[in-house]
């Protein structure tokens, strides 16, 4: 069994769906948003093609789970080095992949496979979104809250549960306990030397 999959070269991307962003876009700039589910009606709204598809909330809801393929996928499988270089690949059962930079170039082949077949079919170890830090959230209670409609402060910009944490200040090693910091000299402005042509 053989899977052969081939990429289009970088520059030459361009396909139909494109113009669907396109639309997004167009709307989106004309359109106040304050949440993601406002970016979902921007989306629905923009054109009959486009679907939109959140995979959560602001509240941390998680409607799309995502899992951990890396570590999951690297207990199995080794590494391709530099396969962002290559378009075509030809995928063989027995966990060889054969590679090639370009429709004509020559062929490479490499052994992925770590151990043999065949590989368990549990799910990775799923992962869970950390959240917002601390500092972030006082972030956007101060500094962005203002900016938010009345009625969608408290999903965008609530007020954190945590307290906020003191800012950093500069260390007592650099400042003296028995003097106080100086502001730096103000710069000296340096006078031209005037039109040329002028009397000397």
């Amino acid at each position: 069994m053989k899977i052969t999959l081939s990429f289009l070269i970088t520059g030459h991307t361009k396909f139909s769906p494109d113009c669907g962003f396109g639309l997004v876009k167009r709307l989106f700039m004309r359109t106040k948003v304050n949440k993601l589910a406002d970016i979902a009606e921007v989306v629905e709204k923009s054109s009959v093609m486009n679907m939109a598809q959140l995979c959560g909330d602001e509240r941390g809801t998680v409607t799309v789970p995502s899992f951990d393929w890396t570590a999951h996928l690297g207990s199995f499988f080794k590494k391709f080095t530099g396969i962002k270089q290559y378009h075509h690949f030809s995928f063989f059962a027995d966990g060889t992949v054969v590679a090639k930079i370009f429709s004509d170039s020559p062929e490479t082949s490499y052994k992925l496979l770590k151990v043999p077949l065949p590989i368990p079919n549990d799910l990775p170890e799923r992962i869970h979104p950390p959240g917002l830090d601390n500092k972030r959230q006082w972030y956007l209670y101060n500094e962005i809250r203002e900016f938010v409609d009345e009625a969608d402060r408290d999903i965008v910009a609530p007020l954190p549960h945590q307290p906020q944490l003191p800012q950093p200040g500069p260390s007592t090693a650099e400042i003296s306990a028995d003097e106080d910091p100086q502001p730096p000299p103000p710069k000296v402005r340096k006078k031209g030397r005037g039109k040329r042509g002028g009397n000397q």
